[in-house]
């Protein structure tokens, strides 16, 4: 998705008038990640409906931020959540999933990197609105929860596709929940609620990532994949009221995301509705289905 110009578990772009930009990369000690640090702070959620993935209950502390970071990498970054790695590109840290997912429990940790950049003029140059950053992983199964090394490392994955704008990720949105999917194949889909900004207005997102529980031997699938995402609403806050200028009227909008199973696809079709308030804050729905022919989910609306 490119900005203007561009099972349950368990983030801007600041823009000028005219211009819309993500926000600068936060220091080391800003860089927190966007999910608990132990199993134990979890939030649980999903609609009844919803097959999901279920909630860890033994107490195990995950795999380190900066651990996650290295595995990605092989660039240690002394503690540090973003840092320089090679060519000029930065990492950073952007969320931890704990799950359980037939019978296994898993931790993946996810970050994304800014792309390379070889020369000087390159890293002076402005970002360009339809740059996206490159989404990456490392996932932990877990062996004897009670033994000081619990987390066995599965795989690290330095490319699992591009999202995002002017070099930067969408954040995570910590108001608003995770969500997961089961698909009739034991595969799981993620929905990430993310959020950036653009003149003032807060706009939301939803990533959607798919993780393959089976063996990769012999294919050329990946253990995580990025598919699409979605738009979700948006917040005029930070720019609206009688006191800004034009007397801007406020509008809040969020999307509901829900899963129906799709029959003939293993993937299901994933709706957003919306519903908020203020002026022409209507109730709307979105419909995305799974082009297998690009891997991503398109809207059948437009």
């Amino acid at each position: 998705m490119l900005r203007p110009m561009s099972l349950l578990l368990p983030a801007v772009l600041a823009l000028g008038a005219c211009t819309a930009q993500s926000p600068a990369p936060t220091s080391a000690a800003q860089a927190t990640p966007a999910a608990p640090t132990t199993t134990q702070d979890v939030a649980t959620m999903p609609d009844a409906s919803t097959p999901t993935a279920s909630t860890p209950t033994t107490e195990v502390k995950p795999p380190a931020a900066d651990s996650v970071l290295y595995f990605i990498s092989t660039v240690d970054g002394d503690g540090a959540l973003n840092y320089e790695t090679v060519n000029g590109s930065w990492i950073n840290y952007w969320l931890s999933f704990p799950f359980e997912l037939g019978g296994t429990r898993y931790f993946t940790g996810f970050a994304w990197q800014t792309p390379d950049k070889y020369t000087q003029e390159q890293k002076d140059a402005p970002a360009a609105p339809e740059t996206k950053v490159t989404l990456s992983d490392a996932t932990f199964v877990m062996g004897d929860a009670n033994s000081k090394t619990p987390w066995k490392l599965q795989g690290s994955e330095p490319f699992i596709g591009e999202f995002g704008g002017f070099e930067k990720a969408d954040e995570v949105d910590p108001k608003r929940k995770l969500q997961t999917w089961v698909t009739p194949s034991g595969d799981m889909l993620l929905a990430v609620p993310t959020w950036y900004l653009v003149s003032g207005t807060t706009m939301r997102t939803i990533q959607i990532l798919l993780f393959n529980p089976h063996s990769l031997e012999g294919t050329d699938d990946k253990r995580w994949r990025y598919l699409a995402t979605l738009e979700a609403g948006s917040s005029n806050d930070g720019s609206c009221g009688p006191d800004e200028p034009g007397n801007i009227a406020c509008v809040d909008t969020t999307g509901t995301l829900t899963f129906t199973n799709a029959p003939g696809s293993d993937l299901p079709v994933l709706t957003v509705s919306l519903a908020g308030t203020g002026a022409g804050a209507g109730d709307s729905t979105t419909e995305y289905r799974y082009d297998p022919a690009h891997t991503t989910y398109r809207s059948t609306s437009r």
